[in-house]
């Protein structure tokens, strides 16, 4: 939709609708579908802004969903929210390799890899690991064999807009 006004009306209203299930279904399990269901849909809002040339809106959005994915990953419920967990992690880490977010790519591969050892993600999930491990290397925040270091004075490191995150936990910390 090209008009803004409509456009953030439709996703406004979907939000809401997501909202009242989650409100009215108190199973863990519905709870993190619902979740990750949201997350998309500020996804898909991101995708359209980006479509219709409002980077800044774009960008709110894709850190709306960052948020609700991250919402699930830190609070994760019971072993019937497994599958919708691991797709929060798959779907996070996704968009923080678009947005160059290397520090919380790294936190959350790792721990995506320690909860999913033989997750269906595994692979692509070590690829991103070692991709943000290389990247922070460069930038001088880690060292190669995986140590954080500061970064030099005036050094410019890729996620310096990225959501923050508390390095010992690889979680997002509140705004």
């Amino acid at each position: 939709e090209p008009d803004m006004a409509k456009r953030t009306k439709l996703f406004n209203d979907s939000v809401e609708a997501m909202k009242e299930v989650i409100k009215y279904d108190n199973s863990p399990e519905r709870r993190a579908s619902s979740t990750v269901e949201v997350g998309i849909i500020n996804e898909l809002r991101a995708k359209a802004e980006t479509q219709n040339n409002q980077p800044d809106r774009a960008k709110k959005y894709r850190s709306d969903a960052i948020a609700t994915y991250q919402s699930l990953i830190l609070f994760p419920s019971d072993q019937k929210s497994r599958p919708y967990l691991e797709t929060a992690y798959h779907r996070c880490m996704q968009l923080f390799l678009d947005g160059e977010y290397w520090q919380d790519l790294e936190n959350d591969a790792t721990s995506y890899l320690r909860i999913f050892p033989n997750g269906k993600y595994v692979l692509e999930v070590r690829q991103w690991r070692s991709r943000a491990k290389a990247r922070l290397s460069v930038a001088g925040v880690i060292t190669p064999e995986g140590g954080a270091t500061a970064p030099e004075s005036g050094a410019a490191t890729p996620s310096t807009d990225a959501p923050s995150t508390n390095t010992s936990s690889g979680k997002m910390s509140a705004p």
